[in-house]
This record gives C-alpha cells, structure tokens and sequence, in this order.
C-alpha cells in the first residue's frame, strides 16, 4: 500500500489516534505523499530488523520514568550490536535554524553518506536537498520527543537497490528538551540471494508499497 492511500485509508476508517506516537508517524506520512517521498512512517514501529527492535527496548528502558534517555545512559557495551549501523547527531541551535553534527557515525552509515561523517555538519557534507529532506522526516520525533520508525528506498543514485530501515529517537542531558538524535539504520539489498534477505527486503518494499519498482529493480539487477 503506498504511502497516500495508507494514509487516506487511515483518514476514512477513523483508525488515527491522538497519542504522540501516532502522531508524529502522521506527520511523516503527509510529508512523504506531498512529496512523493518512497518511504513510509509507521506508528505501530514494528520493526522488521531484530537489531533495530532491540535498539528500541534499549531506549524505553534507559529512559525509565523520564520522557527520554541522556547520550551518556546509553554505552558502547549497551550498543555493541549496532554499533556499524548507529549515528548520534548534536542537535546545534544556530539563530533561527537547526543544524545537526555527527558525534558519531558507524562504518555503514559513512558508506551510504559516501565518506567518514563523524565530526562534521551534515549541511556542510551532504547536499541540500538530501539535508532539507532528512531534517524534515526527524523533526517530528524531536517536537514529539518519542522514536519514530521509517521504511524507505535508499535514494542515492549509485545505491537504488537498497530499502532501509530506520530507528529515530530523542535522547537530552534534562530527560526533557531534545540534544541529541540517536539514529540506527539498516539497509536491505533488494536482490539479496538468501532466503532471509531476500523475504526482509520483500517485506519492507511492501510496506513502501513499491512492488512494481522492486520487479524493475531486481530485473535490472538481474543482468548487470
């Protein structure tokens, strides 16, 4: 189902609610159908990458009664099984805007970003329209305060054959007022030839709800 008509859907059945949670998933789904954007927020966060649904139980349990966990509850030991995959990003207040500076960045995130991140600013590293994009889909875990999940087709040119799999979520010193993003991302290779990879990649592109393209895609790849 695409990410218009499962929002549309939504609209009609009346199965929104007003929880946070729900919320920012609905903000990130009217931005990908505005845009055309090939992924989708899902409120339920049913992550589909065992790692990511471990990351998440991580999270809520070092939060405790706080809204969200601090950088320093989370440890290298905690985070040891996505560490490749992990991003913490400072979120820098600069007058009226918002920028984000890679704390840290995991070997497989640099790969996709095509080179070492860590230490820089991603409008300083990463095209605009990339940046623009990227800061619009973490903004409503960082107003709502809560994770969001998101399932998308990676969109630079050279990796088209890849769906990701994301994991966002606020961390602050306060427990209260967002200073860091914590992102943990895998990306699926569609034409993967194992049977496992190859139903995770299925079942993600379903949720993009992009089969013809995946048929495209995995033909092409077929013959390269």
């Amino acid at each position: 189902m695409c990410v218009k008509s499962w929002f549309n859907r939504l609209q009609q059945t009346g199965e929104m609610t007003s929880t946070e949670q729900e919320r920012a998933s609905e903000q990130i789904n009217v931005l990908a159908g505005r845009n055309s954007w090939p992924l989708i927020g899902d409120p339920l966060l049913r992550f589909a990458t065992p790692q990511l649904k471990s990351v998440h139980e991580i999270w809520e349990a070092k939060r405790g009664a706080r809204t969200m966990p601090a950088r320093g509850d989370l440890t290298m030991s905690d985070l040891k099984m996505v560490l490749p995959n992990l991003a913490f990003l400072s979120i820098v207040r600069d007058g009226a805007r918002t920028r984000f500076k890679a704390k840290l960045m995991g070997s497989d995130v640099d790969k996709f970003m095509g080179g070492a991140m860590t230490g820089r600013f991603l409008d300083e590293a990463v095209p605009k329209r990339f940046v623009d994009k990227w800061v619009a889909l973490w903004t409503p875990a960082l107003e709502a305060r809560v994770p969001t999940r998101t399932v998308g087709r990676v969109e630079f040119a050279d990796q088209r054959f890849y769906v990701s799999e994301t994991f966002h979520a606020p961390l602050a010193n306060d427990g209260e007022t967002p200073d860091v993003l914590m992102l943990v991302s895998y990306f699926h290779f569609i034409n993967d030839e194992t049977e496992r990879g190859k139903d995770l990649a299925d079942r993600l592109m379903a949720e993009v709800g992009d089969r013809a393209a995946l048929g495209v895609m995995r033909s092409f790849a077929s013959t390269a």
